[in-house]
């Protein structure tokens, strides 16, 4: 049975399936509308979500749902030729699909085009680990019958996301819940001065999922939300205090604008190594000088550098400019010891696939590193593809390497590395007075 069919899916690649119940069972794939060579690097620019069809009566019928609406797995070729792949590893294939304790349906994907790294015009190679179950409380059928939950019913409570303070009040946002089965009607927001003391303070229509409390502008206060649709409210989400919204980032002051944050000690290293714990990566372009190039200035931030600096190490950010080449910017201490050296350069891919850092020289004189473990990384525009004002750097990722054995003849083993982000080049112009 073709189960594709309701979207249009031309191509499909990685399949999993899970069972439940004897006539239940579940489908999960990659797919793309796109008809043609999904192995074409150069041509193929389909895009692909991750699907699952499912059956209740022993596959005479398929429900199928894209498990991605608003964000794609891959944009352009996937090979499917594992070791052969060569030069194209889009493989995406550490797919699985289970299911839990109660039924639900849990999958597990490999992302290759990180949401807000690529779009149609500037794919991306990503291979960041991601998962997906039956959302909400009544997340339809489940694969065993004796868990179904009843429905329409009334929502599940929706899930809050920040409550940040500023000088007009404090916005508060939430993400949509599981409706229940039945569309919803409203949203009805809950705020208190003290935790637990939450009374209703607004009914906002189901296509709003924030609140401008503008009466809330000094002080700590506590919101929780609700859904209704038309068989009921749903329970009030978990509780959350506002906090102060951070201050608006530019490209000229400070250290830019963050492009890619990274969870605190999540290091592999053993024993754990927080100066190669990385915390985040911002791009900015300070100006210099109306006679002076535009340069771009990378910060990697880590938990610290305090002295010494952990020695035979690489803290190292790629980025793809518009020329479609990958270039890098990093700090090594993997050939003198201590002393911090800063290089930039480009990758290539081996015929066998591998890719290869190619260094071509120094990084800005003004590149260093402080205690508090900044980074900061200096290049001219002109030597990383020459991108110009309203030009998009993607796939901007950070990764941090630990030389295990000896100098020349060891192995780098990754320690730490951040998802994809991407940057608006502004110009050099654009920063003057700024």
């Amino acid at each position: 049975m073709n189960v594709g069919a309701p979207l249009a899916i031309a191509n499909s690649v990685f399949p999993a399936v899970a069972a439940g119940d004897a006539d239940r069972a579940a489908f999960f794939f990659l797919g793309s509308p796109t008809a043609g060579n999904l192995q074409d690097t150069a041509n193929y620019k389909g895009i692909w979500h991750a699907y699952v069809a499912s059956t209740y009566d022993g596959g005479a019928n398929y429900f199928l749902v894209d498990v991605t609406p608003d964000d794609p797995v891959q944009i352009g070729s996937i090979c499917i030729g594992g070791t052969t792949c060569g030069a194209d590893r889009n493989l995406l294939d550490f797919n699985d699909l289970s299911i839990d304790s109660q039924g639900r349906v849990v999958g597990a994907f490999a992302d290759g085009c990180v949401k807000g790294a690529c779009d149609a015009t500037s794919p991306a190679s990503a291979s960041v680990a991601l998962s997906a179950r039956c959302s909400g409380n009544t997340g339809g059928k489940r694969m065993f019958a004796a868990f179904d939950p009843l429905e329409p019913a009334a929502p599940a409570a929706p899930q809050i996301v920040s409550a940040l303070q500023g000088g007009t009040g404090t916005l508060v946002k939430w993400q949509a819940p599981d409706n229940g089965g039945s569309a919803l009607k409203n949203y009805v927001v809950y705020r208190g001065s003290t935790s637990g003391g939450e009374t209703a303070i607004a009914t906002l229509s189901a296509s709003k999922t924030s609140y401008l409390d503008t009466l809330s502008k000094t002080g700590t206060h506590y919101y929780r939300v609700a859904a209704v649709n038309k068989y009921g409210q749903s329970q009030l989400c978990g509780e959350i205090a506002s906090v102060p919204a951070p201050p608006p980032q530019s490209s000229c002051t400070g250290t830019g604008i963050t492009v890619a944050d990274d969870p605190a000690g999540d290091q592999t290293a053993s024993p754990a190594n927080s100066q190669l714990d990385i915390q985040s990566i911002s791009i900015g372009e300070k100006y210099v000088s109306a006679s002076t190039p535009g340069k771009l200035t990378f910060t990697m931030k880590v938990a610290n550098l305090a002295n010494p600096v952990q020695p035979n190490s690489l803290w190292t950010i790629f980025f793809t400019a518009p020329n479609g080449s990958q270039y890098f910017l990093e700090m090594s201490t993997s050939s003198a010891g201590t002393a911090a050296t800063f290089e930039y350069g480009h990758t290539t891919t081996l015929a066998s696939g591998t890719t290869q850092q190619v260094k071509d020289g120094a990084a800005d004189p003004s590149s260093t590193y402080s205690a508090d473990g900044t980074i900061t990384l200096v290049i001219a525009n002109s030597l990383v593809g020459a991108p110009q004002a309203g030009d998009t750097l993607v796939n901007v990722n950070g990764r941090t390497q630990l030389l295990a054995g000896a100098l020349g003849t060891g192995l780098l083993e990754t320690v730490d590395s951040t998802a994809a982000g991407r940057y608006v080049v502004v110009g050099n112009a654009y920063c003057a007075g700024k």
